[in-house]
């Protein structure tokens, strides 16, 4: 009985060793476009939706149910644009896009 216990609590570790994150598949950068497509990922866990803050304003998104994959277009103005997703209380690295120019009126 105590090996079985043993092995139980091994494998119990074993799942729980790798932590839920959220990637997303673009790099902070100078962009001379304001449409953007932010991709990404839901690393060990799913979520049917999402929250991205573009300069601490809302988007909810959907999340595919295949390969907890999204993609989320955006508009972003000039200067900098910081961009983070929230999934489940868990949030991704902070994305920062600097539109190259300046948009006149």
């Amino acid at each position: 009985m105590k090996i079985c216990s043993k092995i139980f609590l091994i494998s119990l570790f074993a799942l729980n060793i790798f932590a839920q994150s959220i990637s997303i598949h673009k790099r902070d950068a100078e962009v001379w476009s304001t449409s953007q497509i932010i991709k990404g990922r839901l690393n060990d866990f799913y979520a049917a939706s999402g929250t991205l803050y573009l300069n601490s304003n809302p988007v909810v998104f959907n999340i595919s149910s295949a390969d907890s994959s999204f993609v989320i277009p955006i508009t972003i103005d000039e200067g900098i644009s910081t961009i983070y997703i929230e999934v489940n209380g868990i949030n991704s690295d902070t994305l920062h896009l600097e539109l190259a120019y300046n948009i006149r009126p």
